[in-house]
């Protein structure tokens, strides 16, 4: 098994003989030598390459244990909290913009690695400065799951997911979610404790919506615990849903 992301890094297709890991779309074509067993961990993914894939198996992602519900402190501001890879892709300082709007009180903590896109992370320095924003980088899933419990709202303006990891591990915590509906949001998302936008929303319906959500306070909290859809998936599960896809070849 090579993951898609190998084809990236070396700069040439992948080799017959392999079965392909891939999270997204792949940027590269040709991607690999000749159509290959592929194991897509989103269903938009799998969508995407079935016609360029031998076979395509879908292997979602599970859910770390310790991403359950925790006790939450009141405070007076919504307290927002963003998880991904600090990059213009992911919209983080869309967001910030967007946030600097508002008139009721917020807080935003936002979680990612700040290695990938430099000029982005400058940008966003400067438009955090003055307001209530944290850049912590990137962080484990234990970390994660202690920031979730001090924080009221996962969002994300990211306008391209696979599956959405972050948002899963942070309804599974118990945060209501704030998102483009993008990936597959909105079936693990339970609909009365969910945002979900269109994802070429502009920046006035985001604004209007976003400022409907953060002037209750109260009415976020309410949905603690409400947001995960169904029953999250261990990894031991995943693991032997992956082992089928590969004995499969």
């Amino acid at each position: 098994v090579v993951d898609g992301w190998f084809a990236e890094l070396v700069g040439r297709p992948l080799p017959p003989g392999v079965t392909a890991l891939l999270h997204m779309t792949p940027a590269r074509r040709p991607w690999s030598e000749r159509a290959l067993p592929v194991i897509a961990t989103g269903a938009p993914t799998a969508a995407a390459i079935a016609d360029q894939a031998e076979r395509v198996h879908l292997v979602r992602p599970g859910i770390d244990a310790c991403f359950a519900p925790r006790p939450r402190s009141p405070e007076d501001a919504v307290a927002l909290v963003c998880v991904g890879t600090i990059c213009a892709a992911k919209g983080q300082r869309r967001l910030v913009a967007l946030l600097r709007q508002l008139r009721s009180p917020w807080r935003l903590t936002l979680f990612g690695s700040v290695d990938h896109d430099p000029d982005e992370v400058a940008a966003l320095q400067t438009e955090i400065a003055y307001l209530p924003v944290a850049v912590r980088g990137a962080a484990n899933p234990e970390q994660l799951a202690e920031a979730y419990a001090s924080h009221d709202l996962f969002v994300s303006l990211s306008a391209s997911e696979s599956y959405g990891m972050a948002a899963a591990e942070a309804a599974a915590a118990g945060l209501p979610v704030f998102a483009l509906a993008t990936g597959e949001l909105a079936s693990f998302t339970a609909p009365a404790a969910r945002w979900l936008l269109p994802r070429d929303a502009d920046d006035g319906a985001v604004s209007e919506r976003l400022a409907t959500v953060v002037a209750d306070p109260e009415a976020v909290r309410a949905l603690r615990g409400q947001a995960f859809a169904g029953e999250p998936r261990s990894w031991q599960v995943v693991a032997d849903e992956f082992a089928a896809a590969c004995s499969q070849r």
